[in-house]
């Protein structure tokens, strides 16, 4: 029952955030409401996927949360300070350099926290999770192409 209700809150969740205005254009500064909607759709997405129990939800998506803030603080990282193409040939060297140490950071990070949800979930969930975290990326850019083709092409009347 309780289950029930939750995917019900997220899916009008869900709804309720489609009616909202489109984000910024590619290469904009990210709209707070669009992260949010992306949010709400990742947390309903793959609590469905995993197919979460109340109790497991509580525990997993702290644990869950505080992975995808260090995912993005070390992507933040990669980003190279100025246009690659103003790069001399040893600042480039040295971004390489460290964009391998921070894709090692990035494998000893998924790492750890593939141990952590052992602790939380099944494995086969831990498996599930990694699967969907790919599906609902690939969604993502699908709806993302979509809109963008719907603007692109006016409707016939």
């Amino acid at each position: 029952m309780k289950k029930g209700l939750l995917i019900s809150f997220l899916a009008f969740v869900v709804a309720a955030m489609n009616a909202q205005p489109p984000g910024p254009p590619p290469g904009g500064n990210p709209n707070p409401k669009m992260e949010k909607k992306i949010e709400s759709m990742r947390i309903a997405f793959i609590t469905n996927e995993l197919n979460l129990t109340p109790s497991e939800s509580q525990v997993f998506w702290p644990v869950f949360n505080e992975m995808k803030d260090k995912e993005k603080a070390i992507r933040e990282e990669m980003k190279p300070g100025k246009p690659v193409e103003e790069l001399t040939e040893q600042e480039a060297n040295a971004l390489l350099d460290q964009q391998m140490r921070l894709r090692e950071k990035e494998t000893a990070l998924n790492r750890e926290y593939t141990d952590r949800f052992r602790k939380i979930l099944p494995a086969t969930k831990v498996l599930k999770l990694q699967h969907a975290e790919g599906k609902f990326r690939r969604q993502l850019v699908n709806e993302v192409k979509d809109r963008r083709n719907r603007k692109e092409r006016p409707s016939k009347q």
